[in-house]
């Protein structure tokens, strides 16, 4: 009977994932290879939590700043890229008033494989949200504070200090206290 709760545990826990909508591996790996190099180069700059401020109000470093989008609304639908406004702006479509990026117009390729990612949902990783990662100099001192704090420190074995009256002392603890109660 055990066995069996460990199976039904094991698949609701699978079933769970996938219900979340935990990114398949194909699709993480396209996003990762065709299109996240394009956001990276070509609009990480403008929007982007790195960027000095974000124009628009559209942030492009992550699913929920897509989705939410910027001034002119969501910048993308996952499943239909004809309606998605990052599509119409990277299109430079001229009943857009969005041409995106502004000096150049991407691909057709480009455009094509962007048009494939959201039409296939829009399959974003599992990460951690940008504003964590965008200053490295932040994540650095926070990495050196928890490396330095007391608790990751290795053990060490101090000296037992010597005290007057050892009669009370029955544990090296007890020196230790003794010994600051002498000095005071």
């Amino acid at each position: 009977m055990r066995f069996f709760g460990v199976i039904f545990l094991t698949m609701w826990a699978c079933a769970a994932q996938a219900a979340e909508g935990v990114p398949n591996r194909a699709g993480v790996e396209f996003f990762e290879s065709r299109v996240r190099p394009v956001l990276s180069q070509h609009c990480y700059k403008c929007h982007s939590a790195t960027s000095d401020s974000v124009k628009g109000g559209l942030r492009v470093d992550s699913l929920g700043g897509l989705l939410k989008g910027g001034e002119s609304g969501p910048a993308i639908v996952p499943g239909n890229p004809a309606t998605s406004l990052l599509i119409k702006a990277i299109e430079h479509d001229p009943k857009s008033e969005l041409d995106m990026p502004p000096k150049e117009k991407l691909t057709a390729s480009t455009v094509a494989d962007l048009e494939a990612w959201i039409r296939a949902g829009a399959v974003w990783p599992t990460e951690a949200p940008p504003e964590v990662i965008a200053n490295s100099r932040q994540r650095q001192s926070i990495e050196k504070a928890r490396r330095e704090h007391w608790a990751f420190q290795p053990l060490k074995h101090p000296t037992v200090p010597e005290i007057a009256n050892a009669a009370w002392v029955r544990t090296p603890i007890d020196a230790f206290v003794l010994s600051k109660l002498e000095q005071s």
